[in-house]
Parts: C-alpha cells; sequence; structure tokens
C-alpha cells in the first residue's frame, strides 16, 4: 500500500511540460515557396550578435540561403555551403571549409562584434574563417527570411534542408560555449544561455509558414518521453529507496529482538544481583550488631582499664608519698649520721651501703612504677 501512495505523490509532484516543440526541426522544401518570413526585433543585436543553428544539407543550388535579414540593405545573409557569410556589407567565401556530407546534421555559429567590427564563422565547435566587417551596426526595422531571399524569392537561394535550433544571441558567444553546444545535438547549452537569447527557436518554429515547411523528429527526446523517462528514473529511486529502507527495516527489527532478548537476560541479572544485594543487606546488619556488640565490649573493658588505673595512679601517689617520707628519713638520717660521722664511720658505712641498697631498690621500683604507667597510657592510646 505505501509503494503506490508514493509513486503518486512524487508522480504528480512532476511540473508540467513547457515549450514541447522546441525538440523538433524543421524540413524545408526545395521550391521557391517554402520559407517562413517575418519582420523580428533586432534592437538587441546593433552592436553585437551570435546566431547558431543546427543544419542538415538536402538540396544543391548555388547559393542557398538558410537565414536573410535585410533591413534598407543586406544585414545579414548566410547559408549552408560556405558561400554566403555576409554581414552589415562585408563577405566571407569559406566553400572550401564546408566539407559536410549531405544529409548528416552540422552545427554553424556566425559571430560578429562592432567592438572589433569581425565576423566569426564556427564549423562544429570550430573557427573555419574570420574577416573584418565594415565600421557601422546593423540596422532594425528588416525582413527576415528562413529557406529564402527575403526581396526576391528565386531557385538559386532555395535552402531545401533541415533546420533545428535556429537562435540569435545578443553577444559574442565563447569557445567553450559554442564547443559545448556542438557537441550534442540534443544538448541543453542553449537554454543555458536563456539570459542572452533574444531571438528563440522555440517562438521561430511558431511563425507562420508558407509553401512546405514541416515539423520534423531530430532524435532528441521528446518533452514527453523526456516526462516519461525522468518519471521512470524517478520510479527506480523510489524504488530502490524502498527497497533500502525495507533492508534497514527489517535489521532494525532483528535488532529490536536481539535487544528484546538482552532486556530479558538483564531482568534476570538484575533479580540475581538484587537477590545478592538483599543477602548483602542481611550481613551488613548482621555485621553492624556485631559491630554494636562489640563496641559494648571495649566500652566495659575501657571501663575497668580507667579503673585500674585509678587504682594504679592511687598505688602511686602512695609510693610517692612513702618516697617522700623515706627521703625524709634519709636526710634525718644523714643529720644524725654527720653528727656522729667522727664516731660512727664504720656504722656510717653500712649505712651508706644500705642506703645505696635503698636507692638502688628505689629506682627499680620508679622503673617498675614507669612500665607500668606506660602501659596504661598505651591502653588509654588503645
Amino acid at each position: 500500500m505505501l509503494l503506490p501512495l508514493v509513486l503518486l505523490l512524487v508522480i504528480g509532484s512532476f511540473p508540467a511540460t513547457v515549450e514541447a516543440n522546441k525538440h523538433r526541426a524543421l524540413r524545408f522544401g526545395q521550391s521557391t515557396a517554402d520559407y517562413i518570413e517575418w519582420s523580428p526585433n533586432m534592437a538587441p543585436f546593433t552592436r553585437q550578435f551570435s546566431v547558431c543553428t543546427w543544419l542538415k544539407k538536402r538540396h544543391q543550388s548555388s547559393q542557398p540561403m538558410v537565414v536573410n535579414y535585410t533591413p534598407y540593405s543586406h544585414g545579414m545573409m548566410l547559408g549552408d555551403n560556405g558561400l554566403h557569410n555576409y554581414v552589415v556589407g562585408s563577405q566571407l567565401h569559406l566553400q572550401s571549409e564546408y566539407n559536410v556530407p549531405d544529409g548528416e546534421w552540422f552545427h554553424v555559429c556566425w559571430l560578429w562584434s562592432a567592438s572589433s567590427y569581425t565576423t566569426t564563422v564556427y564549423l562544429n565547435g570550430k573557427i573555419i574563417g574570420s574577416t573584418a566587417t565594415n565600421q557601422r551596426e546593423l540596422r532594425t526595422g528588416g525582413t527576415m527570411c528562413l529557406g529564402n531571399y527575403a526581396r526576391v524569392k528565386s531557385s538559386l537561394y532555395t535552402f531545401g534542408g533541415d533546420l533545428f535550433k535556429f537562435s540569435i544571441y545578443s553577444r559574442v558567444l565563447t569557445d567553450t560555449e559554442i564547443r559545448n553546444m556542438a557537441s550534442d545535438i540534443c544538448s541543453n547549452e542553449e537554454e543555458n544561455l536563456n539570459s542572452i537569447r533574444s531571438l528563440r527557436w522555440e517562438d521561430i518554429i511558431l511563425q507562420e509558414r508558407s509553401g512546405s515547411v514541416t515539423e520534423i523528429t531530430t532524435g532528441c527526446p521528446s518533452p514527453e518521453e523526456i516526462e516519461a523517462g525522468r518519471q521512470a528514473k524517478m520510479l527506480r529511486l523510489i524504488e530502490e529507496r524502498l527497497e533500502t529502507f525495507e533492508s534497514r527495516l527489517q535489521n532494525t527489527e532483528q535488532e529490536l529482538a536481539r535487544t528484546k532478548t538482552s532486556l530479558l537476560q538483564s531482568d534476570t541479572k538484575l533479580e540475581n544481583v538484587t537477590a545478592s544485594l538483599t543477602a548483602t543487606q542481611e550481613k551488613l546488619k548482621n555485621s553492624e550488631q556485631e559491630l554494636a556488640e562489640t563496641k559494648s565490649i571495649l566500652n566495659q573493658r575501657l571501663n575497668q582499664t580507667e579503673n585500674k588505673l585509678e587504682n594504679v595512679t592511687t598505688s602511686l601517689k602512695t609510693t610517692q608519698e612513702k618516697l617522700k617520707n623515706s627521703e625524709q628519713e634519709l636526710a634525718e638520717t644523714k643529720s644524725n649520721l654527720n653528727q656522729r660521722l667522727e664516731n660512727v664511720i664504720t656504722s656510717l658505712t653500712s649505712t651508706q651501703n644500705k642506703l645505696n641498697d635503698t636507692e638502688q631498690e628505689l629506682a627499680e621500683t620508679k622503673s617498675t612504677l614507669n612500665q607500668r604507667l606506660n602501659q596504661t597510657e598505651n591502653k588509654l592510646k588503645m
């Protein structure tokens, strides 16, 4: 259902074909009555112009005339065999350069400019001749005739061939533009120059015709064929894009299926992780309880240690008091000994020995007390 709808929308969006006859040529009969004659607006070409056309020779006459434009004198007289290349009163004969067979299309351009007063002739994209012209402008208000002489129709000037894409441009074309134009009879180079194509083939072919001047095909695709080709190309493009989209959709569906499977697996893993997390939380709760119990035990031990420390401190104070008393007794004893020094040297010596022993014991006691004090402080730090 999607494909027909898309095709309908795309085909319906194509612009309408215009200028349907621009891809058709004109075939001129071989009598003096077969021509097209009218009075075009030549104002854009008074200072410069380029006349370009495709020709096919089908008739032999001494002075075949493709186009003749005559104001009060010959303004333009151009033929298909190189004899007439006449612009603003100056002629250029190029018969030997027109080496084109009968019955085949060939391309011709005639260029002229009042800036250089020169006319140049191109055959199939290449220059075959050039000459200076009279130093004057092209006059307006004249009559143009395709297929014969404008003033007097004569068998001498009968064209009798095929004419296609005859156009006049309002400036001198470049070599590249002419080569592009001559490269392919079906090219669109003429339309690319529409801004300066002041006299167009699409308009000329609609002019009133005299005698046998008929439209023929050129082998170039008609507008309808071009439109059909464009539509067919667009349809192929749409089909290719639809195939691409369908392939991408299929890949997306497969990827979606894989994603769903992955999600199911992830759900299972999530359940397992959730269960593991619950177990971990339970263990954490138990650990917190154990930590609280351990903290309580440590607090109890700390209290006991503090109590012991108080006892040790009390004992230390007692010891210090005793030491102070001993020192006082020692001082008294020393005083007595000094008084009795002379009489009791021997006794003093003994007493001194005892005193030394006492000091040693006191030092040991003090060391022991310091050790206990350090142990107590370490326990307190823990």
